[in-house]
């Protein structure tokens, strides 16, 4: 296996962080359900704005930058 990481030119460190990553729940995953439940609705012609205030209006405020 090392080897493998030196012809990768990648840390061990770095191989068993996005393992563990991977392992780990989605924190987001009932908000995806609600976008994806908005967007069925809409027949899929909300934008990111629409979609936004749609949420807003379910009372789930969520950051721009999201």
């Amino acid at each position: 296996m090392s080897i493998l990481f030196k012809v990768a030119k990648l840390a061990k460190s770095v191989y068993y962080y996005w393992i563990n990553q991977f392992n780990k729940p989605n924190k987001d995953d009932e908000l995806i359900k609600v976008i994806k439940e908005i967007c069925k609705e809409s027949n899929y012609t909300y934008g990111y704005r629409r979609v936004t205030q749609d949420l807003s209006n379910r009372g789930i405020n969520v950051n721009h930058k999201k």
